[in-house]
């Protein structure tokens, strides 16, 4: 086992793979806690899909999540998102 509790055979497994989450589960508002993905990041996920609204959500306001979205993500150049 290694610090965090993962099998060797399972981290070098998790390091070659490409880890692919396509929901992150988060909420489609413009308040949503972004920080949170820092727990994929950290989990070694190589893409995660974020839903910015689906089909009982308007047009503008899948606009305004996805603005919110980008908005938080530009005030993080430096980080690996």
């Amino acid at each position: 086992m290694t610090d965090d509790g993962m099998t060797a055979r399972a981290k070098a497994l998790l390091e070659s793979a490409l880890v692919w989450d396509a929901h992150s589960g988060f909420a489609p508002t413009p308040e949503v806690d972004l920080n949170e993905l820092e727990r994929w990041r950290v989990g070694s996920v190589d893409f995660l899909s974020i839903n910015v609204g689906y089909d009982v959500f308007h047009g503008r306001t899948r606009s305004a999540n996805l603005a919110a979205f980008r908005h938080w993500l530009a005030l993080r150049p430096s980080s690996s998102y």
